[in-house]
């Protein structure tokens, strides 16, 4: 209830401002709620926004798969070197790469401890002589393939057949290389293909002879074993003392006969020994 200037009760004052006084802050907070909810509903879109990049991109901008985003920022710093006369500093691994230096610390730390990078007393970074061995390593590899390959394609031009290189992988064996014959009629072996180890003659070299220190090569012969339709003779190969891999010749059953399988072993023969000698 108020009282005028007048001396009067306002009556219509003191009706209404206690329902004035009440709904005023609730109103407020109704409003405060809401200006709260729309402020947070930002911060979560922002937050899930920031969630949804790799740290990797936050760092340098390239994004990166999950999972691998370590492998990538290692592979980064150490092809950061090209150019390089000598030592990189910490601060110049950071300009070079976009990464953080506490990752390109933690991230050396561990290619240092492998052999991939080193560092010397000033503090610099140079890539590590672990690189240097598996360098030449990759080279002999790379010569060795060329090699196997080549003396594929003669064996395949001799005997008219197909020619693979197998080596063992797990239970199974890897056609590693493959040299199809000319001819419309073959047996279909890709390279990459994993075959049994038990069956075929390549199979056969290859638990027969890894054990194998003294670099003896015998001729196995094999029809219908994997495929009744496919025959095979194949030869072991050496690096060294050390066995390499089966090196075959197959083709159809119906034109490898006993006689025709024989013939071939004429050629595959002085091909496996060939071909150790070269990768020794």
């Amino acid at each position: 209830m108020l009282i005028g200037a007048d001396g009067e009760v306002n009556r219509v004052a003191s009706a209404r401002m206690p329902f004035v006084l009440c709904q005023r802050p609730r109103r407020l907070t109704k409003v405060m709620k809401m200006a709260t909810s729309k402020l947070q509903t930002r911060l979560d879109k922002k937050s899930r926004a920031k969630e949804t990049v790799p740290k990797a991109v936050r760092e340098n901008g390239a994004p990166d798969a999950p999972g691998v985003a370590a492998v990538s920022r290692a592979i980064q710093i150490m092809t950061c070197f090209e150019g390089a006369g000598g030592g990189l500093p910490l601060s110049e691994l950071a300009r070079r790469t976009g990464l953080y230096k506490s990752t390109i610390l933690r991230l050396t730390g561990s290619l240092g401890s492998h052999g991939f990078i080193e560092r010397d007393g000033e503090g610099r970074f140079t890539l590590g002589r672990e690189l240097i061995r598996l360098g030449e390593m990759a080279k002999r590899m790379r010569r060795s393939s060329a090699i196997i390959v080549s003396a594929l394609e003669r064996l395949t031009q001799e005997t008219g057949e197909s020619s693979t290189f197998c080596v063992r992988q797990g239970e199974r064996r890897l056609a590693l290389f493959r040299v199809d014959s000319p001819r419309s009629v073959r047996d279909s072996i890709r390279a990459g293909d994993l075959l049994p180890l038990d069956r075929g003659a390549a199979g056969r070299v290859i638990k027969q002879f890894e054990s194998n220190t003294q670099q003896m090569i015998e001729l196995i012969v094999s029809r219908g074993e994997r495929d009744p339709e496919v025959a095979a003779v194949a030869g072991p190969i050496y690096s060294n003392t050390k066995f390499e891999g089966a090196l075959s010749v197959s083709g159809p059953r119906s034109r490898l006969s006993e006689a025709r399988l024989k013939e071939i072993g004429r050629s595959l023969l002085p091909a496996c020994e060939g071909l150790t000698r070269q990768l020794s």
